[in-house]
């Protein structure tokens, strides 16, 4: 064999092998795909508006609908926000190949393929099986799969036992749906990934030479949060499906209160707060206030009076008529952000309100 053919065959060989390892890498487009729920959309649904104060709940709030600069798309480019291309994320992935920088691109872009990149490289991630097993364009038999390997990795974990119960429910399998949400009182923790999501997204962001008030309010606000009508999807199951006998029913309804109970507990996102609320609110359906109580600790009549008050908390944390995002400067919008992430929306509101009325 000739040394030219020689070098020609390595040189051939070497750059098969580079385009296999980044057909890996970096996953195949896809078609666009609808856009998922995020916390913005369902801001725009709830009767209390909570967040992204000065913006009109019937505006569509996102920064990828750019034929007309709505408010939060103009709220986005005042604070230097760049949605990066495709193509920018490909070649960010091809440089660090962190599975960080797969997720924050299919969050970002929407793009599964993404997700199914990063398992390849991480087979046991319970981030990428929490984001996979709610991804609406796999089948529900994959989806199951994917949440129960979450629920494996995680076995303490609520939001686990809850993603699995609303696809087993999706797939008709009701009895073991029911089954998973009984095991929750074996469980202690709540972990629905936000915290993580949204300083990954934040980082990520911030690679492409965003300001970090900008990659801060998109990480926290323009996130997708199937998980919040999955909550309401499962206990809506059991509200309807109430066993006719009078134990059973009052078991059904303390796991649906408990659910409702557990999402506002966390003082984390208050859509999560809100949908907790109408949850408990739900518990309580065609109850008179002399019946049994499927909260602990509470009667009817004092679980009725705690969620009003919860309800008027959250009002008064929101202050929507006292400031506008669009008025507070980098630093503020950072520092808020940052305690959203750190105690919760509501004492971060807290703080902001308190800020704002002491200038």
């Amino acid at each position: 064999m000739s040394k030219r053919l020689l070098i020609i065959l390595i040189f051939t060989s070497s750059l098969i092998i580079i385009l296999f390892l980044n057909s890996l890498l970096v996953p195949k487009r896809e078609p666009n795909r609808p856009s998922e729920t995020t916390i913005s959309d369902l801001v725009r649904n709830e009767a209390i508006t909570t967040r992204t104060p000065g913006i009109s709940k019937q505006k569509n709030l996102s920064i990828h609908n750019s034929d007309d600069k709505d408010e939060a798309t103009q709220l986005f480019e005042k604070f230097d926000l760049k949605i990066p291309s495709r193509d920018e994320f490909e070649n960010l992935i091809l440089s660090d190949e962190k599975i960080e920088t797969m997720i924050a691109a299919g969050i970002i872009l929407k793009d599964p393929s993404f997700f199914h990149a990063a398992l390849e490289l991480n087979p046991n991630n319970p981030h990428v099986f929490f984001l996979l097993a709610q991804e609406n364009s796999i089948s529900l038999e994959k989806k199951l799969s994917f949440a129960r390997n979450l629920l494996e990795l995680q076995p303490d974990n609520l939001v686990a036992s809850y993603l699995l119960s609303s696809i087993q429910i999706e797939l008709e399998e009701f009895d073991a749906s029911i089954k998973t949400l009984l095991e929750t009182d074996k469980q202690n923790l709540f972990n629905d990934f936000f915290e993580e999501t949204a300083t990954i997204v934040k980082n990520c962001l911030l690679e492409f030479n965003n300001s970090e008030a900008g990659a801060s309010l998109y990480s926290i606000f323009n996130m997708p949060v199937p998980m919040a009508l999955k909550y309401r999807q499962i206990s809506k199951f059991l509200s309807e499906n109430q066993a006719p006998l009078e134990a059973r029913s009052i078991q059904t309804r303390k796991i649906i209160a408990e659910i409702g109970s557990n999402l506002v507990n966390q003082r984390g996102l208050i859509i999560n707060e809100l949908v907790g609320i109408s949850i408990q609110k739900m518990a309580m359906d065609n109850m008179d206030d002399e019946d049994p109580s499927p909260f602990e600790g509470m009667n009817i009549i004092q679980a009725k009076k705690n969620l009003e008050l919860q309800k008027k908390e959250i009002r008064d944390s929101a202050a929507t008529d006292v400031f506008q995002i669009s008025d507070l400067d980098h630093e503020t919008i950072i520092l808020w952000s940052d305690l959203i992430l750190e105690k919760g929306e509501f004492e971060a509101n807290r703080w902001i309100k308190s800020k704002l009325n002491s200038q």
